[in-house]
């Protein structure tokens, strides 16, 4: 919460130097002439030496990725190399001023420097009007006249894009190589560049406020900066930083409107959107004694800055205030940057600019994160989210830039290569690529994923069950399901709809075990509205208490203890499973009583079937069991006898899961629908026979539930992939070659699930032609 809480050492530095906010000095101030000074070798490992050991520090790592991307595919790998060679052959200049040392001897050395973030000036670009005028920094004079004043000595150098890089892509140097070599090792070695900077300064030169917003700025600016003095005097406890906010940080009700003005512009600069900006705030390590600064114009034209944590702190101090967000309207809040952010918004892609703490996360994540802003060259998100990661690789090949989003599999290689399992499961949208021969534009075997991050990394336990990929297919080892999911029995339903009417379970919603009861309940609210909206919820409960009675009583009493197993692993943000209700009694009892299961019959009653079925209940009313599958079915997982939910599938489909992640919680979308061939199966839409004799003779596509018409595995062992889904409430899933097999070295080609809106069309419009004829 209180993020100015630092360090000993960094408070010391703290209270000689304040957090930063304030004017910029006269407009009527020359400009100082700079020198673009190349850096010597020595210098620049001087001044890159702990940033460059920062990211080579995961050299084994980076080493054991190669090797096993060369299994999965040797020509991926050869398009990668080690990011020392890149920072070997790095040309770093600087912009010093005339008297500087290192202007004036080439073997003095720049101590330090300044790194600027900014966007480029487009003609379509609408820059504040005291941007101007432009100067050969392709900054404004009044920013680079700032930035200047924030050196520390005149030896200081600045560090910008624009000119420290040569950009004459395609001309020849005076060594006679061609000057993009240099740009594109510096692209390689940008994370090492602006980790290195004593200083982030961040330009917003479409950003001018009016002067109440500049006022309220710099009132609250002044009060966080009153607070982190006292942070420093007092050292609180964590226990005690929260009361210390409430106590400095007082916000007068009466400047809310202002102050979300004021965010309001500084959270929807241009900046925001563009990938190179995020990744140069991203990898800086936001240190608090010299945070990353924000510049930006108040109402007379002079240079405000405000530190990018001032900023962070007071836009989590408005989303007490933010909109209440229901249904489906929930989700779009998280979505990328758009034309015109709302506060929710803002703030939630501010706080993907944090720098990333955690090395667990998965190398997807990167991509994704990345994703959602804009890049002029669609190839350099792979440089971006390679240095994001940390991972010591770069990336020497290319993509034909008529499928940028190739990106994509890239990254599941290297994901699968280190040993994350997420691409395997990723259920979002197709992504198009080129076929093998790159010729023709076909579905990829991993999916394009949405602009939300993605887990944490999960790890692969066996290695040896990935045998390759290419763009098109994947060859892996994976559990064939011999069964098909099927609904609940009517006699099942029947009862079920008894015991929900009876002890009214539609009224008696709750999300025990929940750890963050603000965020899953936002969640569990968009569920339920949307269920509702749709009329599914009663059927939820009927289908689910059906099911399981069909399953039988062991199922019942296992349940409890699987989710419970399954959510204790730590990957589920919605906390765990295992409540226990006593007020469920009288429904387990009339449950049991179904299964001819009471009292009087049974010594051990209380322990061996009431407290389980108690407990199944328990899970059964918690919203959170609504997550994984709205609308169940069940298949056969054991041939003695065990069973998981999942959704409906086509009379042609088989479920598979590959051993790689079969080990994987409930809550992941483990279960892959293929069909035997290379190629999709497209359904006819024809007129009905005259005389069909069954419902397969009129529809080429039904439910599996109503006809089974699943070709034979082939010789091949090839595959399509129709969809990826979850599997619920099964003990772990092995080979017992009856309900399931094992197939090795499984080509699984990419694809997408059957129209089902078409379908149901087509279905509607043959049965009102059939009843015509009648």
């Amino acid at each position: 919460m209180l993020e100015s809480m630092q360090s000993s050492q960094e408070a010391d530095h703290e209270a000689r130097h304040p957090p930063e906010h304030g004017v910029g000095p006269p407009a009527e101030a020359p400009v100082e002439e700079t020198v673009l000074v190349k850096i010597s070798k020595e210098n620049k490992i001087f001044l890159l030496k702990d940033a460059s050991e920062l990211a080579l520090e995961r050299r084994s790592e980076a080493e054991s990725i190669l090797i096993r991307l060369a299994q999965l595919n040797a020509e991926l790998a050869e398009q990668f190399d080690f990011k020392e060679s890149a920072l070997e052959k790095l040309t770093l200049r600087m912009l010093c001023s005339p008297g500087a040392a290192a202007t004036q001897d080439p073997g003095a050395h720049v101590p330090s420097f300044i790194a600027v973030s900014y966007c480029w000036h487009y003609g379509d670009w609408n820059v504040a009007k005291a941007a101007r005028p432009l100067t050969t920094w392709g900054l404004s004079q009044p920013i680079v006249r700032k930035i200047l004043s924030l050196r520390e000595s005149k030896d200081e150098g600045v560090w910008v894009d624009q000119l420290c890089i040569d950009q004459k892509d395609g001309k020849k140097n005076e060594d006679g190589k061609k000057n993009e070599d240099e740009k594109t090792i510096a692209i390689r070695s940008m994370d090492v560049i602006y980790r290195a900077a004593r200083r982030l300064v961040i330009a917003l030169e479409d950003v001018q406020l009016d002067q109440v917003e500049e006022e309220v700025g710099l009132k609250y600016a002044s009060m966080y900066e009153t607070m982190c003095l006292a942070a420093h005097e007092r050292q609180p406890s964590e226990s005690e930083k929260g009361k210390m906010v409430k106590e400095l940080f007082k916000h007068d009700h009466r400047d809310i409107g202002d102050t979300k003005r004021f965010l309001s512009k500084m959270l929807n600069a241009r900046w925001y959107s563009r990938a190179w900006c995020a990744h140069e705030i991203k990898v800086n390590p936001h240190l608090k004694t010299t945070n990353p600064l924000f510049l930006c114009f108040g109402s007379d034209s002079r240079v405000l800055s405000f530190e990018f944590r001032f900023i962070h702190f007071l836009g989590l101090q408005m989303l007490d205030e933010k909109p209440d967000f229901r249904g489906e309207d929930l989700f779009k809040v998280f979505d990328g940057p758009t034309e015109r952010n709302n506060l929710l918004q803002g703030f939630s892609t501010m706080n993907n600019l944090l720098p990333d703490r955690d090395r667990n996360s998965s190398l997807m994540t990167y991509l994704v994160t990345i994703s959602s802003f804009d890049c002029q060259e669609k190839i350099d998100k792979i440089a971006i989210a390679m240095n994001l990661s940390r991972i010591p690789l770069s990336f020497c090949g290319t993509i034909d830039p008529e499928f940028p989003e190739t990106s994509f599999w890239i990254f599941a290689l290297l994901a699968l290569a280190s040993g994350d399992v997420g691409p395997l499961l990723l259920q979002a949208r197709n992504l198009y690529v080129l076929d093998g021969k790159k010729k023709s534009r076909v579905i990829s075997w991993v999916d394009l994923p949405h602009n939300a991050p993605l887990d944490m990394r999960l790890p692969l336990l066996s290695t040896n069950s990935i045998h390759g990929a290419t763009t098109e297919y994947i060859e892996l080892d994976i559990y064939l399901i011999a069964g098909t999911p099927k609904k609940a029995s009517e006699a099942s339903l029947a009862k079920a709809r008894s015991i929900i009417q009876t002890f009214s379970l539609m009224t008696r919603g709750h999300m025990s075990g929940t750890q963050d009861t603000e965020y899953t309940g936002d969640i569990v609210g968009a569920v339920v509205d949307i269920m509702a909206h749709r009329g599914i919820d009663t059927r939820w409960f009927e289908e689910f208490i059906g099911l399981a009675i069909d399953n039988g009583i062991d199922w019942i009493r296992w349940l409890p203890s699987v989710l419970e197993e399954e959510t204790k692993s730590g990957g589920w943000e919605h906390g765990e499973f295992g409540g226990f209700e006593a007020g469920f009694t009288e429904a387990s009892i009339d449950l049991l009583s179904y299964f001819n299961i009471t009292k009087e019959s049974n010594d051990d009653f209380d322990l061996v079937f009431l407290d389980p079925t108690i407990r199944f209940f328990t899970c059964l009313t918690d919203h959170r069991m609504k997550f994984p599958v709205l609308l169940p079915s069940r298949v056969k997982t054991r041939a003695d006898g065990d069973f998981g939910f999942t959704y409906q599938i086509s009379d042609r489909s088989w479920i598979a899961i590959p051993v790689a992640i079969a080990h994987l919680p409930f809550y992941e979308n483990r279960v892959w629908v293929i069909e035997p061939g290379n190629k999709l199966y497209v359904p006819e839409m024809r007129d009905p026979p005259s005389n069909p004799k069954a419902l397969t003779d009129v529809f080429s596509v039904l439910s599996a539930e109503m006809a089974d018409r699943r070709d034979p595995q082939n010789a091949e062992g090839t595959w399509c992939l129709r969809k990826r889904q979850t599997l619920v409430g099964c003990q772990p899933i092995v080979a017992d070659g009856e309900a399931v097999v094992l197939l090795e070295k499984q080509k699984v080609y990419g694809g997408e699930d059957y129209d089902w809106a078409a379908i149901a069309e087509h279905q509607r419009i043959t049965a009102a032609k059939m009843n015509s004829r009648l």
